[in-house]
């Protein structure tokens, strides 16, 4: 409401006279505050983005197929990245001088799947739950994610905060590699941002500003417009509140009304009644006269004849004791019935660790399934012994059943969406199994992920006694070797650890997570639930020690070059004991389990 002209004299204002100074970030505000300006008449008004532009949903699966570049000055090293991106089939738009020259507009952000950009369009991206790669003539940091925005937003996003300068190839990897967590990033950024990017927080404050020293610019502005504008609003609102009140108010009137008339007409008959009773009574001795009165009182209150009265009370004491009788037999099943744990493995390769795995928590569940496939998600046939494997593990008592997964046909490489989907259908399979075995708790892992046991058993008390309906772990990563543990990342990463299920959970629908994790593990939401983050237990992920790690890599269609990427980054390992005694398996010897003790204190 009367916005367009709140804007023209918002103009006139800032025109004729400055209450204050709006610098769009903190390197702006340092350089204007070394010429003598008040650091305290500053308000850095951070290039923030209007309200439409938070209106615009975010994306559900993050798939980069159509990325939008803005600029009007890009680096000779983006132009070199755009035939790259299309022959993978990404599509590519620009918008600036020199190539489609148009007004950004939240249809803009809305179609892209990221955004190349640096400087204002920055804001609009993250408003409208889009990531950002922030790049151009002076380079930048590339993708924004949390670790790196709030430094980069201190030199409005320009990519003046790292002088960092690289090839198109680098671009282009960082591209692929990296959207997956810019894109789980951006919500959070949003969120941290809602105020400090909103239009309407610098407005608002400015008219507050003006307001207080409205006499000063009484011939450019009139000194009265936001004070009317709000009272307007005022009146507005008191006249819809007063409209529903008295329609409110006069329907609540008539049905007092109506019930008024209704139980005085009610009353009297019943008075009559009464007072014909007791005076039909009074020749009797008290105590009749006592056990009379009641008996006609309830007769009257309850609507019943009075022969019917004994009935109704033997009614009420019946149900009063079956209520208690079935309270008492729900206390009695709780007690004798405690929760039940079911965990369910996914196998494919990894299966030499798949024995040591077991023996961590088999002591610890009440049931356990194995999921395996006889061949790869991309037709790779496994291990043809693996059968006979399982049986064997099945033998020992340390499985209670295995479940076989055969898919239709095989996933096209690249294809993450179909290989996620089998994912998740593998792991409901064995949700599905262990609700069938009358499962209360539920957890989805991989072979060479452990536990130690003693945390194992804490973990799970804390959770019954809490209440606890979806709790999530740290993850350690291990190295090639088991006494290799990653000093990268060490605490960024969760997995869903046991959570509640009901008879219509599944797996990878609906992730509330509080945290970032594999949504293919996490049970959908219900009404009620309780999610919770467990500081007190680490999932080992060993997740490149193996016999044969080129099979490994072979099988998922990735190179070793993913790999020594992940070793080579900056921080290295932390030297550890073998807390689960790994090291024979790279020698095929057997090696008695050892569980770590206190893992937390160890590292």
């Amino acid at each position: 409401m009367m916005y367009n002209q709140l804007s023209s004299k918002l103009k006139i204002l800032v025109c004729c006279y400055k209450p204050c100074e709006l610098p769009n970030s903190k390197e702006t505000k340092d350089s204007i505050t070394k010429y003598g300006i008040d650091g305290s008449n500053v308000i850095i008004f951070h290039n923030a983005a209007p309200s439409s532009f938070f209106k615009i949903p975010p994306k559900a699966i993050p798939d980069l197929k159509y990325l939008l570049i803005v600029s009007n000055h890009i680096a000779q090293e983006l132009y070199g990245i755009i035939s790259l991106l299309e022959n993978m089939g990404i599509k590519v738009s620009i918008l600036g001088q020199g190539n489609r020259v148009e007004r950004l507009t939240p249809t803009h952000i809305e179609e892209a799947d990221a955004v190349i950009t640096i400087g204002k369009t920055t804001q609009y991206a993250l408003a409208g739950n889009r990531p950002v790669y922030c790049y151009d003539h002076f380079g930048g940091p590339g993708w924004l994610t949390l670790e790196n925005y709030e430094h980069s937003a201190e030199k409005n996003y320009s990519g003046r905060c790292c002088n960092r300068k690289t090839s198109s190839e680098q671009i282009f990897k960082e591209l692929i590699t990296g959207f997956s967590k810019a894109h789980n990033d951006v919500k959070y950024i949003r969120e941290a941002s809602l105020i400090k990017y909103n239009l309407e927080t610098y407005v608002e404050e400015l008219l507050v500003n003006v307001n207080s020293k409205s006499e000063r610019v009484v011939d450019f502005v009139d000194a009265k417009f936001s004070c009317l504008m709000n009272t307007e609003k005022k009146i507005s609102v008191l006249i819809r509140h007063e409209y529903c009140f008295n329609r409110t108010t006069s329907r609540i009137l008539e049905d007092v009304k109506r019930a008024l008339e209704e139980a005085k007409y009610d009353l009297s008959q019943r008075e009559r009644a009464l007072i014909a009773a007791i005076r039909s009574i009074k020749m009797y001795s008290p105590r009749f006269l006592h056990r009379l009165v009641w008996f006609v009182t309830k007769a009257l209150w309850w609507g019943v004849t009075p022969w019917r009265i004994p009935e109704r009370i033997r009614s009420r004491k019946r149900k009063k004791t079956e209520a208690s009788s079935s309270k008492q037999s729900k206390q009695k099943q709780k007690t004798i019935h405690p929760p039940k744990f079911g965990v369910s493995y996914v196998v494919f390769d990894g299966e030499e660790l798949l024995e040591r795995s077991l023996a961590c928590i088999q002591a610890h569940v009440d049931y356990i399934n194995i999921v395996y496939s006889p061949d790869s998600y991309y037709g790779d046939p496994g291990n043809p012994e693996l059968p006979a494997m399982l049986d064997a593990l099945k033998t020992k008592e340390l499985i209670n059943e295995i479940i076989v997964f055969k898919q239709t046909k095989p996933v096209a490489k690249g294809d993450r969406d179909a290989k996620k989907i089998l994912e998740i259908e593998k792991r409901n399979l064995g949700l599905s199994a262990a609700r069938t075995a009358g499962c209360d708790y539920f957890m989805s892992v991989d072979t060479d992920e452990f536990y130690d046991p003693a945390a194992v058993e804490k973990a799970k008390a804390k959770i019954i006694d809490q209440g606890i309906t979806h709790s999530f772990v740290h993850i350690l990563n291990y190295g090639r070797l088991p006494t290799q543990l990653s000093n990268i990342r060490k605490w960024e990463y969760f997995v869903p650890f046991f959570s509640r299920i009901i008879p219509s959970s599944k797996l990878g629908e609906e992730a509330h997570a509080p945290c970032i994790c594999d949504p293919t593990r996490i049970p959908s939401h219900f009404e009620g639930a309780k999610y919770y983050v467990l500081e007190d237990i680490f999932m080992h992920h060993y997740t490149r020690v193996r016999r044969n790690l080129a099979a490994k890599y072979a099988t998922r269609q990735v190179t070793d070059a993913v790999d020594a990427d992940w070793l080579d980054k900056e921080g290295g390992f932390i030297e550890v004991p073998d807390y689960f005694s790994l090291g024979g398996i790279l020698n095929n010897n057997p090696v008695e389990h050892n569980s770590p003790q206190a893992i937390g204190k160890s590292l």
